[in-house]
């Protein structure tokens, strides 16, 4: 890696609609300049057999607690809970370790920037943590993910979780909810399932309601301003990505049409086949 490119850091969410989004991002940032590391779970890597790392792009893998050897253990990867709740245990101190092996600003070679998606913000603690700027990035539309901003609001105005279940059939989650920026004639079911539950400890509604402001909300200020910086390595990184002084998070408004997209394609270099296959994972 060369002592001054940019060096950004992708971390997907692992499953196949979270991973080709990403890859897709990791492509152009890489068409551009970057070097990238791009950083898969111990079964998703284990899984995918053709990711060879090449000039300026590589793999790393940090720690999810499964290994696909079993089928009982892809039926408990397939668990949403159980992964999700798997993932918290385990990458923090992984990808501690992942970022303590890239990132050595006093030789040159550090990390620029993290993207992460915003189920994972977990593992942005650990860039906080070593002052590295962070982005979020998220793979749904816009108005999926400010609807699971929303859960926590939902909870203080008494409407979840569901009294009981006869909340779910008596017309209930058809009530409208008008609060909600650039969102009208919502209804409360369409605001995701994972909050149609009568267990306020449900961990699903628990770790949605609570990742979502996560990844919205900004680090604690640094105890001392930075200097503004002429290293053409931040500048280049604030021109692509324009991190602000919070985290920034970055969702798809809607695709672009057909034209653009071949445009896009066109200056993608090929080297990294972007589908990762279904049935891989």
């Amino acid at each position: 890696m060369e002592e001054k490119k940019p060096h950004v850091v992708c971390v997907p969410f692992p499953a196949q609609g979270h991973i080709n989004p990403m890859l897709q991002l990791a492509k152009l940032l890489h068409s551009r300049g970057f070097f990238i590391t791009f950083v898969h779970t111990d079964y998703t890597h284990k899984r995918l057999s053709t990711l060879d790392s090449f000039d300026g792009f590589r793999f790393e893998v940090i720690s999810d607690g499964f290994s696909p050897s079993t089928v009982g253990e892809v039926q408990e990867y397939r668990n949403a809970e159980h992964l999700c709740q798997s993932l918290k245990e385990n990458c923090v101190a992984s990808f501690r370790d992942l970022l303590m092996k890239l990132h050595h600003p006093s030789d040159g070679h550090r990390v620029t920037c993290v993207v992460s998606d915003p189920i994972m913000t977990f593992i942005l603690k650990v860039s906080e943590e070593m002052g590295i700027p962070e982005v979020i990035f998220c793979p749904t539309a816009a108005c999926g993910f400010m609807a699971f901003t929303q859960y926590h609001e939902l909870m203080r105005r008494g409407l979840v979780p569901l009294k009981d279940e006869s909340c779910i059939s008596n017309g209930y989650l058809d009530t409208i909810i008008d609060w909600i920026p650039g969102m009208r004639d919502i209804r409360l079911r369409d605001l995701g399932s994972y909050l149609q539950t009568t267990d306020p400890k449900d961990f699903m509604f628990n770790f949605i309601a609570d990742s979502c402001p996560e990844a919205t909300a900004a680090p604690e200020a640094p105890q001392e301003a930075p200097a503004a910086s002429a290293d053409p390595e931040d500048c280049q990184v604030a021109a692509v990505v324009e991190v602000p002084p919070e985290a920034a998070v970055v969702v798809p408004e809607a695709a672009p049409a057909a034209p653009e997209a071949s445009a896009v394609e066109a200056e993608v270099p090929p080297e990294i086949d972007c589908n990762v296959e279904a049935a891989a994972l």
